[in-house]
């Protein structure tokens, strides 16, 4: 499923708690989010699962940090108009 997003795996390096620590804060969220919380028909719906949440995440959530606007309006709005 990783590789669907086009993403490749990384070692953190041996013994280095900080990025110990900022991948299993990942790790956790994501099973909070889609494997404790939920039950699926297959494992090809508990694939796309994240894959939908991604694009709502990216396209329907407001962001702080974004002025609250959806990660893809800055994009969008900052896209250069045709003449």
């Amino acid at each position: 499923m990783v590789s669907d997003y086009g993403l490749r795996q990384e070692y953190i390096t041996p013994y280095t708690p900080q990025q110990n620590g900022l991948c299993e804060c990942f790790i956790k969220t994501f099973k909070v989010k889609f494997a404790w919380t939920r039950r699926y028909r297959s494992i090809q719906h508990a694939c796309s699962a994240p894959r939908a949440r991604l694009h709502a995440y990216s396209t329907q959530r407001p962001h702080q940090a974004l002025n609250f606007r959806t990660p893809n309006q800055p994009t969008k709005h900052n896209a250069k108009q045709p003449d």
